[in-house]
């Protein structure tokens, strides 16, 4: 299934938040969040957070997820990579928010 940029940012944004971003990752993203929600500067964790509307605390309670995800996954016997946790959190968890900004994002370029 092939994912919205409004949804692999944001996947980019629960890696940095769990300290699994690649640098080029990280680079990229800041590019596509200044292009992408016509930004002249800033951070990309900042503008992403406005734009989704996440608390302020969203860090935190990402890492808290993944820790506790991976505890149950190592118990199980299972790998859980850093990419599948972005993902599934994503869209468990921001799929109307992801669908929200990607809209807002196509009608600003029509604009």
């Amino acid at each position: 299934m092939s994912r919205s940029p409004a949804a692999l940012l944001l996947e980019s944004y629960v890696l940095d938040a769990i300290g699994a971003l690649s640098e080029d990752r990280a680079r990229l993203a800041q590019k596509l969040v200044l292009r992408l929600f016509d930004r002249p500067g800033g951070d990309w964790r900042d503008i992403l957070r406005e734009e989704f509307g996440l608390a302020p605390t969203i860090r935190d309670q990402l890492r808290d997820m993944w820790l506790g995800a991976s505890q149950v996954a190592q118990g199980q016997g299972v790998e859980l990579r850093a990419e599948q946790f972005a993902a599934m959190v994503v869209e468990e968890n921001f799929s109307d928010a992801v669908e929200m900004v990607s809209s807002e994002i196509v009608s600003g370029w029509e604009d």
